[in-house]
C-alpha cells in the first residue's frame, strides 16, 4: 500500500513539473536558435558576439573589439536583421511611442512602441532597432529594461571610440 501510494505521488509530481520543463527546454531552443542567427549575421561582417541578450522576439549583441552592434528580431509576420558600425553614428537614443487615455479622473499612458535610435555622425540616415511593438506583443516582456541596458552600454561604447 505504501509503494502504491508513493508511486502515486511520483506520479503525480512528474506531471506537475513536466511541463514547467517542456516551457524551460522550449525557451532554451528558442534562444539557441536566435543567437546562431545573430551569430551567422556576425560572420558576415568577420566579428563575434562578445555580449548579448535574448528578449522573447528579439536578440541584440556587440563585438566590442570592432565596434559593431547586431541585431536579429523574428515576428510571426517579419524578420529583421541588422548590422551597425557604431563608428558611423555619435549616439544612440531611446524612443518610446505612447498613448495617454483618460478614465474619469485619472490619466493612463500605454507605450506602442520602443526604438534604439542611432544617431548619425555623417549625412547617413539614422537606423532604428525595434525593441517592442504593441501590435506584434500585447504587453512588455522585458523590452524596457533591454533597452535601458542597451542604451547604456552603446553609449559608452560611443564614448571610448570618440
Amino acid at each position: 500500500m505504501d509503494q502504491e501510494s508513493a508511486f502515486v505521488g511520483a506520479v503525480i509530481a512528474a506531471l506537475c513539473i513536466l511541463p514547467f520543463v517542456l516551457i524551460l527546454r522550449s525557451k532554451k531552443k528558442a534562444e539557441k536558435e536566435m543567437l546562431n542567427a545573430l551569430k551567422e549575421i556576425a560572420n558576415r561582417y568577420s566579428c563575434t558576439i562578445a555580449t548579448y541578450e535574448y528578449s522573447g522576439d528579439f536578440i541584440i549583441g556587440m563585438d566590442i573589439a570592432k565596434n559593431y552592434v547586431f541585431f536579429y528580431k523574428k515576428t510571426k509576420t517579419y524578420e529583421d536583421e541588422q548590422a551597425i558600425n557604431l563608428a558611423e553614428f555619435q549616439d544612440c537614443k531611446i524612443l518610446k511611442s505612447t498613448n495617454t487615455s483618460r478614465n474619469n479622473k485619472s490619466n493612463f499612458s500605454a507605450i506602442n512602441r520602443l526604438d534604439l535610435n542611432f544617431l548619425s555622425n555623417q549625412n547617413k540616415a539614422d537606423r532604428k532597432l525595434e525593441f517592442y511593438n504593441a501590435e506584434d506583443n500585447q504587453q512588455l516582456n522585458g523590452e524596457l529594461e533591454a533597452i535601458k541596458k542597451w542604451s547604456k552600454t552603446i553609449h559608452e561604447q560611443l564614448q571610448k571610440t570618440a
